[in-house]
């Protein structure tokens, strides 16, 4: 499955987040019992932060419904994440709009 893939490159490869920092991880998982969120991870440094992903379709752009869905979803969760993921080949306009903030 493409997930297993895509879990691993994060694992190897982190992401650039704004302002051009990497953020890199310990962990990257599948999380079960969600709909719009399909992993779990844990950042790399001294204070770990717990990270969701959700991951777009993979021949269509990550709309805005699925943002807006997942967003939702991470707030049910417990113990809460602190950053909300959304990787994806290509990102509908309406979906890039205001959810590119550290606080987001």
């Amino acid at each position: 499955m493409r997930q297993d893939e895509w879990r691993n490159e994060l694992l190897r490869s982190g992401v650039r987040a704004k302002g051009g920092k990497t953020i890199e991880f310990t962990r990257v998982e599948p999380l079960s019992g969600t709909r719009f969120l399909q992993a779990e991870a844990e950042t790399k440094e001294d204070n770990p932060k717990r990270v969701v992903v959700c991951f777009g379709p993979e021949h269509a752009p990550l709309e805005q419904r699925m943002v807006e869905l997942a967003l939702e979803e991470a707030r049910t969760l417990r113990p809460k994440p602190e950053i909300v993921l959304f990787c994806a080949f290509h990102f509908d306009p309406e979906a890039r709009k205001g959810n590119c903030g550290e606080n987001n």
